[in-house]
């Protein structure tokens, strides 16, 4: 036995999402003499967006403090590695025991892939780490200030958030930064952006554009 209107189709996941992903239908009630108020979905962007630059900015200033440190404890856990390797199977790389132990087979295979550090290639690690802390801190910065001005429908806000989540895959997938809050940070801007698009976010950035057109 079926009820009334079980007959009708269901719509799918994707045609629902597509929807809401649609540019809004800007209503034609809009007074030029009435200050424009940003609704709420702006508003919690421009929170989410400074609370992802926030994280930004402390990952890299953390990392641009610590990054000497943090490279040094790297090397001692390296040469103490190789002193190992050196104590156990008689070196690294072509120094490697040719017919090692059999319980020592496996750290034998990870010796002969290690390499003597020198000073320039410590120095190298510690200003690619360095770098890489500015670009975050200062993609923090950015997105502060973009975040901030998105209140006012500013388009080149909004854009700058988009470049900044693109930044961000870009670090994650290509060169393996792997940092949780900065992932928690790039999640934050992308809901940001979302936010200023669809719904009444995404009419309230129209009415600013056409006002500024007008």
């Amino acid at each position: 036995m079926t009820t009334p209107g079980s007959d009708r189709p269901r719509r799918g996941f994707l045609a629902g999402l597509a929807e809401r992903l649609a540019p809004p239908v800007v209503p034609e009630d809009d007074d030029p003499t009435q200050p424009l108020v940003p609704p709420t979905a702006v508003k919690t962007a421009v929170i989410l967006a400074v609370v992802a630059g926030a994280l930004y900015l402390f990952i890299g200033l953390v990392g641009a403090f610590n990054t000497n440190s943090a490279i040094d404890v790297q090397v001692a856990n390296y040469n103490a590695k190789i002193a190992e390797c050196q104590e156990k199977v008689g070196g690294i790389g072509d120094q490697v025991t040719a017919t090692p132990a059999a319980d020592l087979t496996d750290l034998a295979t990870t010796c002969k892939g290690l390499q003597p550090l020198t000073p320039d290639l410590i120095q190298s690690a510690k200003t690619q780490n360095m770098l890489f802390a500015v670009i975050i801190a200062l993609m923090g910065a950015a997105a502060v200030a973009a975040g901030w001005f998105l209140r006012a429908g500013a388009k080149w806000a909004k854009r700058v958030l988009i470049g900044l989540i693109g930044l961000a895959f870009v670090g994650t997938l290509l060169l393996g930064i792997g940092n949780l809050l900065l992932l928690v940070g790039t999640l934050l801007l992308a809901i940001a952006v979302m936010l200023t698009i669809v719904g009444r976010g995404g009419v309230y950035f129209t009415r600013v554009a056409n006002r500024r057109r007008a």
